[in-house]
């Protein structure tokens, strides 16, 4: 909790503390009176009560203790939530770096970058027809995880490259990067079968996409072709035409 909202959980619960005597105060003096023994207290108490003002605002008094005794309530709360969440985000993370350890399988993909120089060295010809490639063939299977910024040991390297490549170092400009290569690549409708999501893990951000498995088949586009992908194990694998019609026969329809 920073000290600033500190402070004004602190001073919140000061003036529902002083409003919430009031009433206390009151009622020792109305038996201190009766009994015709009057304390200090009880003659203050009194007082307060006698005089026009008080009169006046005693039931705005109670709406104010009110509104503050529910401002605290929110206002703990959305502290709550913080914490919850702050706590939800360290276990995810924990949970990741686990997983990353364990390196591909299935339905986890490891991408070092997506731009720069280490994909010439790969098997794509484009990073958007790397990316496209590993969400299509995740997608006409079981659906699975691609993380960027991770290596093929599940180290992680980052995307502080890909930021510098981009020009634009910001986790927002990387995603609508990514979204508009699967647009681009598969289909419009693909990006609803996403969720992408950055965590930082060893000072390192990292980007993960949570890929579902798709009702229909999906294409990889490149020039007039149109290309089928699958996942087996840990390799995307190219279909060809006997292939998918095999396949799409068997796991589609």
């Amino acid at each position: 909790m920073s000290r600033k909202l500190t402070i004004v959980w602190i001073g919140a619960w000061i003036a529902v503390a002083a409003l919430s005597l009031f009433p206390l105060i009151l009622s020792i003096g109305g038996v201190e009176a009766q009994h015709q023994e009057v304390s200090w207290l009880g003659k203050a108490a009194l007082t307060l009560k006698g005089s026009s003002p008080f009169q006046k605002s005693e039931p705005y008094l109670i709406w104010v203790l009110i509104g503050l005794l529910i401002a605290a309530f929110i206002l703990r709360v959305l502290i709550g939530n913080k914490k919850l969440q702050a706590m939800k985000e360290l276990y995810v993370t924990h949970q990741m770096a686990t997983l990353l350890t364990k390196g591909e399988s299935q339905m986890v993909a490891l991408l070092p970058r997506l731009l720069g120089p280490d994909r010439q060295q790969s098997s794509y010809s484009s990073p958007e027809q790397a990316v496209a490639k590993i969400i299509a063939g995740l997608m006409n299977t079981q659906g699975g995880y691609l993380f960027i910024g991770v290596n093929k040991e599940g180290t992680c390297s980052g995307l502080e490259e890909d930021y510098q490549e981009l020009g634009k170092p910001h986790q927002k400009h990387f995603n609508q990067y990514l979204l508009k290569a699967v647009q681009d690549m598969l289909d419009p409708s693909c990006c609803l079968l996403l969720k992408v999501n950055f965590y930082t893990i060893s000072g390192k951000d990292i980007c993960r996409v949570q890929v579902k498995r798709s009702p229909s088949p999906v294409y990889v586009h490149v020039g007039e072709r149109a290309h089928f992908y699958i996942r087996a194990e840990k390799r995307i694998l190219e279909l060809d035409v006997r292939e998918v019609l095999e396949y799409i026969e068997k796991v589609f329809y």
